[in-house]
């Protein structure tokens, strides 16, 4: 019951997250559909995760594990399957500029939009994983 609530805590906490960093990534409803996301992340991540990785075994022994990271896109992309209201939609990066470091202006689409939540996600939960383990 931990491990489920522990895995229900990250999903909401990373979901929000990419929400709020990803302009493209959205959901509509209010705080009992982000409960429901969470859930459905939370039991996608249990049952289908697994079995997910079982079949990806030979794209992660041929990239040495740097495939990993496209099952959380996976989940992703059926999460806006599976709840109506998640909505991912491209959208113009406006750049940035930080000590010398320039990212130009661009316009991700769909996919790419996908990509950079997914990379968000996964860097979430290794860092929420990294803090609380037992």
């Amino acid at each position: 019951m931990k491990k489920i609530l522990r895995i229900y805590i990250t999903s909401c906490l990373s979901f929000y997250l990419v929400t709020y960093l990803v302009e493209g990534i959205n959901f509509s409803g209010g705080v009992e559909t982000f409960l429901l996301i969470g859930a459905v992340l939370t039991v996608m991540n249990i049952f289908l995760k697994p079995i997910l990785k079982i079949f990806m075994v030979p794209f992660n022994l041929v990239s040495l594990g740097l495939f990993s990271w496209l099952l959380n896109a996976v989940i992703l992309f059926l999460l806006t399957k599976v709840i109506s209201q998640v909505k991912i939609t491209g959208f113009r990066f406006e750049g940035l500029s930080y000590g010398g470091f320039v990212i130009p202006a661009v316009y991700l689409g769909f996919w790419e939009t996908l990509l950079a939540g997914t990379v968000i996600m996964s860097l979430v939960n290794f860092i929420i994983y990294w803090l609380v383990d037992d």
